[in-house]
């Protein structure tokens, strides 16, 4: 990647310094508009069952697990900003349909189902370019850190999504989460068309090559580089253990339990507050220099803290058990992105992406499905366990993995 010219290498680190600064806030203003609707679809749809929640589960993983190889070869044939620019466009311009349709008297479950499948397809263009875009601000030597530093703001955004979610739900219903998220992506649209990352890629001619045969080139190198196949099986277990219990085990424990939104949000953002402290830490020091230790250490404890969830009488040791995952959480995720990035080539960094989100979806939607169908016939507790072993098991492939030691 080449940065675009300047006199001084001093004025461009002004400007990346003074660009990404404007992107992180609008991806975390971003990041808390999602964070609301997020909580708000799925406390709405536990509020009607357990068939409710799975459906708008899969109707957002389904688009995405089909289209967002796709969409990481898109960012990487057209531009990762000008990718996100349509993608903030394009989500704005859907959330006021379904804003409407809700008007028109549409059943909640289908209205439920319609914004997951909006936010699924366009998240599968999004997402791969979103990944992409701390790298295009900083050069090798500082990509952990910077990773870091959005890994510890972003659990801010997320951390006040679903407080703030129950909030609006009392409040204003799911119509008033759909408004709150419009006004986050016209944010985000905003910064994007004013800040120019300075390590971006630029196209002067179309692409001559296919998508396809792009999508094909991406594949065969994530099959060959050192490390990245172990990386990815990790990260699937991980993914298969804990996603689903965000967005599927914590409404449905919280109800079965007695308790009410306010507590499943706050679990939630204990959740996220394990993360942050961890965060905060890699930002200031960077990652250890030999990762496999955190990247077993981190899913051991992420399922010692989803084992304390599923045994918690009460929203107090819930709590506690939500900050032990998050801290698990954090210390694996916070060396296994970064390793993964600085191992992607840099003419593949969004499909490299793409295959390191479509693992996460593809566990995420097999995790959800199975946990649901589970859930309904036995239970969330023995859920919560089973989801423990997987996580734990992640383990497995860093140890297995010459490459990784």
């Amino acid at each position: 990647m080449t940065a675009p010219e300047t006199s001084t290498t001093e004025p461009r680190a002004r400007l990346a310094q003074r660009g990404f600064v404007a992107w992180l806030a609008a991806t975390t203003v971003s990041s808390t508009g999602d964070g609301v609707l997020y909580f708000a679809l799925a406390w709405t749809a536990s509020g009607i069952g357990p068939g409710a929640v799975t459906a708008v589960l899969v109707a957002g993983l389904v688009p995405e697990v089909l289209l967002t190889l796709v969409g990481g070869a898109a960012a990487d044939r057209w531009g990762v900003r000008r990718t996100l620019i349509g993608c903030a466009a394009a989500m704005s311009a859907l959330i006021v349909v379904l804003l409407l349709a809700g008007r028109t008297g549409t059943p909640l479950a289908a209205l439920l189902v319609l914004v997951s499948l909006a936010q699924g397809v366009v998240g599968s263009f999004q997402m791969p370019a979103s990944n992409v875009m701390p790298r295009l601000f900083v050069d090798d030597d500082t990509v952990a850190r910077a990773m870091a530093v959005i890994g510890s703001i972003q659990p801010l955004a997320r951390l006040a999504g679903p407080p703030v979610g129950a909030l609006v739900v009392v409040g204003l219903g799911l119509e008033g989460a759909l408004v709150v998220d419009l006004l986050s992506f016209l944010v985000v649209l905003g910064v994007l068309c004013a800040v120019r990352p300075p390590y971006e890629r630029r196209r002067d001619v179309a692409p001559t090559t296919s998508t396809w045969r792009d999508i094909r080139s991406g594949l065969g190198a994530v099959a060959q580089v050192p490390g990245i196949r172990p990386l990815l099986m990790s990260l699937a277990l991980v993914a298969a253990g804990l996603l689903p219990l965000l967005s599927l085990g914590v409404p449905l424990l919280a109800r079965e339990r007695g308790w009410d939104a306010a507590d499943a949000g706050i679990i939630e953002a204990c959740w996220i507050a394990g993360t942050l402290a961890i965060t905060l830490v890699v930002a200031r020091t960077g990652t250890r220099a030999h990762p496999r230790p955190p990247l077993v250490a981190g899913p051991m404890l992420a399922a010692l803290g989803v084992v304390a969830l599923a045994i918690a009488p009460g929203p107090g040791l819930a709590y506690a058990a939500a900050v032990v995952m998050g801290i698990g959480t954090a210390v694996y995720t916070t060396h296994v992105f970064p390793l993964y990035v600085l191992r992607s080539p840099a003419d593949m960094l969004a499909r490299f992406q793409s295959v390191l989100i479509l693992v996460q979806l593809v566990m995420m939607l097999l995790g959800g499905l199975l946990a649901g169908s589970a859930i309904g016939l036995w239970g969330v507790t023995p859920v919560l366990v089973v989801a423990a072993a997987v996580c734990a098991a992640a383990a497995g492939p860093v140890l297995a993995s010459r490459s990784l030691r």
